[in-house]
């Protein structure tokens, strides 16, 4: 482990939609994505901790599903600053591959979860550096995932990392401390993961908010039928729904339109967990949410009537 911050991962891509590409639920369920390979490529920037997913290659398989992904994964990769040794070698940092890459060849979706590594005092600027670099080569859209919290070191770069992200419209944060709390998905370290982590990342990449998830979260925070009750992307034992109301013990899943046959097997294994502990589980087309959002939420509310 390097001095300041550790080793990083790889892992919460995706659900970050746009007109052409769906990178699905923090990836979640992939909708349509364009005809156009540049359009749906995916560039993953990770370093050990991510590494995993080279290893656990049916959880590597699901994040990736139905995208072009570039995976980056490095062991000792810092985002700007000279990256450790690994066997006697120096990965090139997260700025040298962006710099390195032509336009529009990282595609128009970036994950970032380096930081393990680098220096606290410098992951400001680092990041800063990064996110300018990106936007320069065509990535439109970028999702930087937090640290596990095990040292001081990292609750101060996600508190960089969430307050540098309030900055740029672009950036959307996988909280990858919040939904491994609890969990038994490290190694000794509390950063390096074990099979079940590397599935747990994995879906949590594929959780990042689509526009008809913001639209559903924003309604459920504002609405006083709702307001208060629900959670967003919350862990509910190894599961994670789209959104959750321990009190009313009520889960809302979001169905894309394009859903691929991997993904519907996890929401139904999902949706099976939950009954069986005694949730209700309403699902919603992302159609529906998007073209008529007020009868999704009134029939939301005939279901929170029934469970009274």
């Amino acid at each position: 482990m390097a001095r300041g911050v550790g080793r990083l991962f790889l892992g919460m891509l995706a659900r970050v939609l746009t007109a052409a590409v769906v990178v699905a639920t923090a990836l979640g369920a992939t909708s349509a994505l364009s005809a156009n390979r540049d359009s749906g490529r995916v560039t993953i920037f990770g370093d050990s901790a991510a590494e995993v997913l080279d290893y656990v290659t049916d959880a590597k398989q699901y994040l990736g599903n139905g995208l072009d992904v570039n995976w980056e994964l490095k062991v000792c990769r810092r985002l700007v600053q000279v990256s450790c040794p690994y066997q006697g070698v120096r990965p090139p940092t997260v700025l040298d591959v962006i710099q390195s890459s032509s336009n529009g060849a990282l595609g128009s979706i970036a994950v970032i979860d380096v930081g393990y590594n680098d220096y606290v005092d410098q992951y400001q600027s680092d990041m800063e550096t990064v996110i300018k670099a990106l936007a320069a080569k065509g990535v439109q859209h970028v999702v930087w995932v937090t640290m596990h919290e095990v040292r001081q070191d990292y609750r101060s770069i996600n508190a960089t990392i969430r307050a540098e992200a309030a900055k740029w419209a672009q950036v959307t944060i996988a909280d990858w401390n919040a939904a491994a709390q609890g969990q038994n998905w490290f190694n000794s370290d509390g950063i390096h993961l074990n099979d079940a982590g590397a599935w747990g990342l994995a879906r949590l990449l594929r959780r990042n908010p689509t526009d008809a998830e913001r639209m559903m979260w924003r309604a459920l925070t504002t609405d006083r039928r709702f307001a208060g009750q629900f959670k967003r992307q919350t862990p509910v034992g190894r599961h994670i729904p789209d959104f959750i109301s321990f009190v009313q013990k009520i889960a809302i899943e979001l169905v894309n339109r394009d859903e691929t046959e991997t993904i519907a097997k996890d929401r139904a294994a999902r949706r099976a967990w939950l009954e069986a502990r005694g949730y209700r589980v309403v699902d919603m087309r992302v159609g529906d949410v998007e073209g008529d959002l007020a009868k999704e939420l009134d029939r939301l509310e005939c279901a929170l009537h029934e469970r009274r």
